[in-house]
């Protein structure tokens, strides 16, 4: 490859790279310190004395464009753009796929499928079906041109934007697993225990009911009240649901004053752990739910540790 830096520099901050095989030129101007090649002048140059001579900023006889920009369709010829950048997009064409094709099946092939869309665009197979059995009169193509057609320009993309529809969604199924009639039968009346857990800085309302040994979790997102009750009302609701009813809450002594002034409208008798100490059944439950969440991400935690994020932690759990 030869450069004709010098004789370019005099008339613009550029230099032109030629190729001894084709004879063909190819300009980089200078851009903010950097040289660039500008596709929305051309890809390349025949002579790039005709480009100094004009002075017009029109390219003549451009060869290859392959650039988005204003064009002449009369002529052929790039507008004016006062050297301004615009984002460029590769464009994907189907000229390769012509490659091997007669001229004669490529025209077939254009012709079929504009037939195709002129016949509403039908199943494929359907419509190969009717050109092969001749329900088209005076049709002067083929099956084969439609093959061609498929082979050189692929599905046709107005098809596939009007035909193609967003997967379905996942059913809903139903997987309710029905309560022994000898466990609501004696339990109709549960004392229920809660408290709330830290797990990896997420605040979590762990229940756990004294008779069934049922152990529920609630994510919430502070220890507000709003959000406490809010998860409490989500426990009872579901254990109504089922035929339950909750007669009695346990808890630690933090949260007599918050349950003291609603639990008439609860209907339930609130009865709270000594002061510093914490009420036995949901404490428990805490450390069992903990240990089965360090378990469960320990594996996840380790990954994390040997790819050096300093962030994990064998502790998942606090």
């Amino acid at each position: 490859m030869g450069s004709t830096w010098s004789s370019i520099r005099k008339k613009e901050n550029a230099f032109v790279v030629t190729d001894p095989e084709t004879g063909r030129t190819t300009k980089f101007r200078e851009h903010d310190g950097l040289y660039l090649f500008d596709v929305l002048s051309s890809r390349y140059l025949r002579e790039d004395n005709e480009v100094e001579q004009n002075g017009t900023g029109i390219v003549p006889e451009l060869t290859d464009v392959t650039a988005a920009g204003y064009f002449d369709d009369a002529v052929g010829n790039i507008n004016n753009i006062n050297n301004q950048l615009f984002g460029y997009c590769g464009l994907q064409t189907v000229k390769g796929n012509m490659e091997g094709f007669t001229k004669r099946q490529v025209d077939g092939a254009i012709q079929a499928r504009q037939a195709y869309h002129a016949a509403g665009a039908p199943d494929l197979n359907k419509f190969k079906l009717a050109v092969r059995s001749g329900f088209f009169k005076n049709f002067p193509l083929t099956e084969a041109d439609i093959k061609n057609a498929e082979t050189i320009f692929g599905p046709s993309v107005s098809v596939l934007k009007g035909k193609t529809k967003r997967p379905s969604p996942d059913s809903v199924v139903e997987d309710w697993v029905e309560i022994p009639p000898e466990v609501t039968m004696h339990n109709q009346k549960l004392d229920l225990a809660f408290d709330l857990a830290f797990i990896n800085n997420a605040v979590i309302l762990t229940t756990i009911d004294l008779a069934i040994k049922f152990r529920y979790c609630v994510p919430i997102k502070n220890r507000t009240k709003g959000e406490l009750f809010d998860g409490i009302d989500v426990v009872l609701r579901m254990y109504n649901h089922a035929g339950f009813n909750v007669k009695v809450m346990y808890c630690d002594n933090e949260f007599q004053p918050l349950f003291d002034t609603v639990k008439d409208d609860m209907d339930v008798h609130m009865n709270y752990a000594n002061p510093g100490e914490h009420e036995p059944h949901a404490e428990r439950n805490n450390q069992h739910i903990k240990v089965i969440v360090s378990n469960a991400l320990s594996p996840y935690a380790l990954q994390m540790h040997t790819k050096g994020d300093d962030r994990a932690s064998s502790k998942t759990c606090c």
